[in-house]
Formats: C-alpha cells, sequence, structure tokens
C-alpha cells in the first residue's frame, strides 16, 4: 500500500498542473527545449534555406544518376558526396543558426491568456495582449467588453489577416476555425485558453500536455 504522505505529494502535483499561475509562465516562457520545438516548426519559410537545399538537391540527383549508370562505386561519385555533405553541413547550421537568433531575441516568446471574443460561421474570434498585462484575466475582460460596444462582427470577419493587433493597443485579434478542438479540457487550463505568441504573427496554442512537460 502506498504511503499516504506520497498519496498527498501526486494529488498536490496533479491538482498544480490545472493551474497556470505566474511560476509556471515564467518557467514556459524560459524554457530553452521549448523554444527550440516551437522555432524549429518555424523557420522553414526562411531563404537562407534555398542555397544549402539546391546543393542538396543537386547531390543527391548526381549520385542518383551514378547509381543508376553503375558508376556509384567509382572516383565520379566523390564530387557528388562532397557536395552533398557540405550541403548537409550548411543546412544543419544554418538551421541552428536561425533557431539560436529567434531565441536570443528580447521578448520574442510569451504566453499569453486568450479570450473569445465572438463567433461567426464556424469561426471563432479570440482576443489576446501580448503587453504587460497579456495574463490579466480582468484587464482583458475590460478590453473585450470595450471592444464589443465598438465593433461588431463585420469587422472581424472582412478582415482577411488570420491574426492583427488593434491600433494604438497591445490587444490581438486571433480568427481561428478550430473551435471544437480549443474547448477540449486538453486546450483549457484555468477555464481559458492560452497560447504561445512569438512575433511575426507567429503562435500556437498551448496544451495542458505541453505545459506540464516544459514547467
Amino acid at each position: 500500500m502506498l504511503p499516504l504522505s506520497y498519496l498527498l505529494s501526486t494529488f498536490a502535483r496533479i491538482n498544480s498542473m490545472k493551474n497556470m499561475d505566474s511560476n509556471r509562465i515564467k518557467k514556459l516562457e524560459n524554457n530553452i527545449k521549448l523554444k527550440k520545438r516551437i522555432f524549429s516548426k518555424n523557420i522553414w519559410k526562411n531563404y537562407a534555406f534555398l542555397p544549402p537545399s539546391l546543393m542538396l538537391f543537386a547531390g543527391i540527383v548526381g549520385l542518383v544518376y551514378l547509381f543508376k549508370m553503375d558508376y556509384l562505386l567509382t572516383l565520379y561519385s566523390i564530387p557528388f558526396i562532397i557536395i552533398f555533405f557540405i550541403g548537409t553541413v550548411w543546412f544543419k547550421s544554418t538551421k541552428r543558426y536561425l533557431i539560436n537568433k529567434r531565441i536570443s531575441e528580447a521578448d520574442s516568446f510569451k504566453v499569453c491568456m486568450c479570450l473569445p471574443v465572438t463567433a461567426e460561421n464556424k469561426k471563432q474570434v479570440y482576443m489576446f495582449s501580448i503587453g504587460n498585462n497579456r495574463n490579466n484575466k480582468y484587464y482583458l475582460e475590460e478590453e473585450k467588453k470595450d471592444l464589443l460596444e465598438k465593433k461588431d462582427n463585420s469587422y472581424f470577419f472582412n478582415n482577411n489577416d488570420k491574426i492583427f493587433k488593434l491600433d494604438d493597443t497591445d490587444i490581438c485579434i486571433l480568427i481561428v476555425d478550430s473551435v471544437k478542438k480549443l474547448a477540449t479540457k486538453k486546450y483549457q487550463i484555468d477555464g481559458v485558453s492560452w497560447l504561445l505568441y512569438f512575433g511575426n504573427q507567429n503562435f500556437t496554442f498551448l496544451s495542458s500536455d505541453l505545459v506540464n512537460r516544459y514547467s
């Protein structure tokens, strides 16, 4: 039979995983492993990958051609092996550089509370702050109330951007079509949704699994 102290500590740990306090938020925003995981999935559109990718492609095409011509195990393959090797090193170095560059940028990784604003045609409008009050529910509720008094649904759904920042404020608007997904317990912490915002309109929603693993 398990000791009572172990059961109590386990219950306390599980219960704490359901809450998003300031300590957990700080851990998430400063977690290098989490940053590497997130940024590694969002750097591929950078043009810096084009030259090493072309070199890799040239090396692979050359080796495949030599294989079909039965010249793969000859001296003819050496230049293509060198090209492929240099391309691989260049590609990995570029990836590492871009990830480290994003990690070093100040305020590039923010945990933000995300509140629903309105919905239409199976699309949900959320709002969040990228300022100092990004985890202040009272502040967000007041901003939401003010926003709904000034804007109607056409303001949100006639905008072509999936995410945009309101003028002269730290509030951002986000339009998503995965309402059912975000309404599940997996994406609800403290009864609200949370996201990671890492600049240039890049974001990912926080699941409870991700929070528990990295905080």
